[in-house]
């Protein structure tokens, strides 16, 4: 009987360990610019990557940085760096890489995402990709010279 409940056990926890969920989307946000065409100047398109990837709680890789954890959580939990929400901290991330890449950019208006998620319940990766357009905001006195 004892065998039986081990090799049920072992099976459950293989089971868990192998198996998990993939998922893949692409997201262009409805949200347009509230400023007029006079107010910024569109330097280009502008892409960037990144990768976020979680072991237990624990990320690593690109993600080891403190991009977004569990608020109000404090000694050893705060400790831990657990993010909460994946996906939206990755989507940052690149979107912020995207706008470093253009020096001159003010802002990126027009994201559009490529997300490949991998969740193993013990292993998680999320990398984005990201493009958008560059924006250089105009001051006052360079909307009245135009």
């Amino acid at each position: 009987m004892k065998r039986i409940v081990a090799l049920v056990l072992v099976i459950a926890m293989i089971s868990l360990v192998f198996t998990g969920c993939v998922s893949k989307n692409r997201s262009l946000p409805g949200t347009s610019l509230p400023l007029a065409d006079a107010d910024y100047e569109v330097l280009g398109d502008t892409q960037a990557e990144f990768t976020l990837m979680r072991v237990l709680v624990f990320n690593i890789g690109e993600g080891k940085r403190n991009l977004g954890t569990l608020s109000g959580a404090g000694g050893f939990l705060a400790n831990l760096n657990i993010p909460v929400d994946t996906t939206g901290i990755a989507k940052n991330a690149a979107l912020y890489k995207a706008l470093e890449q253009m020096p001159d950019a003010d802002m990126v208006i027009e994201p559009r995402y490529k997300i490949d998620r991998t969740n193993y319940y013990i292993f998680e990766k999320v990398t984005v990709q990201v493009t958008a357009k560059a924006v250089k905001l105009k001051l006052g006195d360079q909307i009245a010279d135009d």
